[in-house]
């Protein structure tokens, strides 16, 4: 915080100020008691309270944790109800192989290299940002965009995943095979 030219006193005063030279259970403890009081303390790099910039960042985090979400579903869901319907296909092993590749790549690393290939080789979306609606709604979903959709592969891939077990397991059931039995097209709906 002080640099590598920092003086002998400097540093000393900076522990001091910090508390960094009390017992370590002394400083654990002030550490939970003000967790507990949400006082998060200041941060060094923006000079500002932490809890003041969790605030200004926090519903810009449901909107992307909620649009991801949404993705999830509107991915996840249709994709394991046709992999079931269409078991022992092609659509059903390739659905199960990249949801077993959604579920395996660390979206780190996805985000990294969808970043790579869309905003950096073929600048179509911008980078980072949340967009402004200022500059009109496809200003910020360009924004959401690369987020949302590699937050969105595991919990799509695990989606896909039960809702094609789940069909399967109800599509051999006992009833399933008596109505069939009885004639009934499986694309006939009684609601």
């Amino acid at each position: 915080m002080l640099g590598p030219q920092a003086s002998v006193e400097a540093v000393e005063k900076l522990t001091e100020e910090l508390g960094l030279n009390r017992p370590i259970l002394v400083q654990y403890v002030d550490y939970l008691s003000q967790i507990l009081r949400f006082d998060f303390g200041k941060s060094y790099y923006y000079n500002e309270p932490v809890i003041k910039l969790i605030a200004e960042r926090f519903p810009n985090t449901v909107i992307l944790s909620l649009i991801s979400l949404f993705l999830a579903l509107l991915v996840g869901i249709p994709a394991g109800i046709l992999s079931a319907v269409k078991q022992y296909s092609l659509w059903d092993y390739f659905v199960m192989a990249i949801t077993l590749v959604g579920v395996s790549i660390p979206i780190f690393w996805m985000g990294l290299m969808v970043t790579l290939l869309f905003s950096v080789n073929l600048n179509w979306l911008p980078s980072f940002g949340m967009g402004s609606l200022s500059r009109g709604l496809w200003d910020v979903i360009s924004h959401l965009l690369l987020p949302a959709a590699c937050l969105s592969t595991i919990p799509a891939a695990n989606f896909a995943r039960m809702t094609r077990s789940s069909m399967l397991e109800v599509i051999k059931s006992d009833y399933i095979k008596a109505l069939r039995a009885k004639g009934i097209k499986e694309h006939v709906g009684y609601f």
